[in-house]
């Protein structure tokens, strides 16, 4: 059997007797970069029968990518693997793969679109044993095809249907991320931080008015340093002298002239009589 080439076999996989793996994986960049990761797997006699065929099928993938791809040619009992990865300028990844496979990766109205549609009958499908085929946008995706499902920013194929039904594999995402989610992301963090901060004021404020509370209450005025406890000679602390029985006479009788010395004042001076003598007397 005569060796076949990669672009005619990415279109017509089916007819290489079946046994075929394609394993893909596409991250668009927002930046305008690409990187690829590409997996062939096919049976040893679709390669060619010569000694050097897996080698030469292998090396004629390059012609797909941009210049620099890496190609790791496998060969294991009856299978060849070819893997090539690699990464490019968005813009020339997707003029190759439109020029080589019909694949393409289109960049409009801020969002990529990428489509890989090899018009051939479905019933091709059934050549392709084992199928994973993702596309990685930079934003969020907008629309995808077929039985796909959808991981973040990611599209995932994989059944060998979806690419031979009519409209191939059609996926569209964001050529950049929506500011928004990581805007109210930030706002929320800087809000929860300020209410943590708020609450743990306030837990500390409500400790020291509790700390105070609970301190003793001191006197006010403190007592005199002459207070003793009952019985002891002074009052008790707290306790005030009762008010004293004397008062001053009258003012007229404060300014009346002195009486003559051996005259008897008398009760109109105001001077009181001098006691009698006392009926006591020391012992002899």
């Amino acid at each position: 059997m005569g060796r076949r080439r990669p672009v005619a076999m990415l279109a017509l996989l089916p007819l290489l007797a079946g046994c075929v793996t394609i394993h893909g994986q596409f991250e668009l960049g927002g930046d305008g970069t690409s990187r690829y990761d590409l997996t062939v797997v096919v049976l040893r006699a679709s390669a060619g029968a010569t000694q050097d065929a897996p080698v030469l099928f292998c090396n004629d993938f390059q012609r797909i990518f941009p210049p620099g791809v890496v190609i790791d040619t496998v060969e294991d009992g009856g299978h060849v693997s070819c893997r090539l990865s690699g990464t490019a300028p968005t813009a020339e990844l997707g003029d190759r793969l439109e020029r080589s496979t019909g694949a393409v990766i289109r960049h409009e109205e801020g969002s990529y679109r990428f489509i890989w549609d090899p018009r051939s009958d479905p019933s091709l499908a059934e050549g392709v044993d084992d199928f994973e085929f993702s596309v990685t946008f930079p934003g969020e995706v907008l629309e995808h095809s077929g039985s796909s499902t959808v991981s973040g920013t990611t599209v995932t194929w994989r059944d060998p249907a979806d690419l031979f039904t009519p409209g191939g594999l059609s996926a569209a995402g964001l050529d950049r991320g929506r500011p928004w989610p990581a805007f109210l992301a930030a706002t929320g963090l800087v809000l929860g931080l300020g209410a943590m901060l708020a609450l743990a004021g306030r837990v500390a404020r409500r400790r020291r008015a509790d700390e105070a509370g609970s301190a003793p209450l001191s006197s006010w005025p403190p007592p005199s340093p002459h207070a003793r406890v009952a019985g002891a000679g002074f009052l008790p602390a707290g306790e005030r002298l009762p008010p004293q029985a004397w008062a001053p006479g009258p003012p007229e009788l404060s300014h009346r002239p002195a009486p003559e010395v051996g005259v008897d004042p008398g009760p109109e001076t105001g001077r009181a009589e001098p006691p009698p003598p006392s009926p006591w007397a020391p012992p002899a």
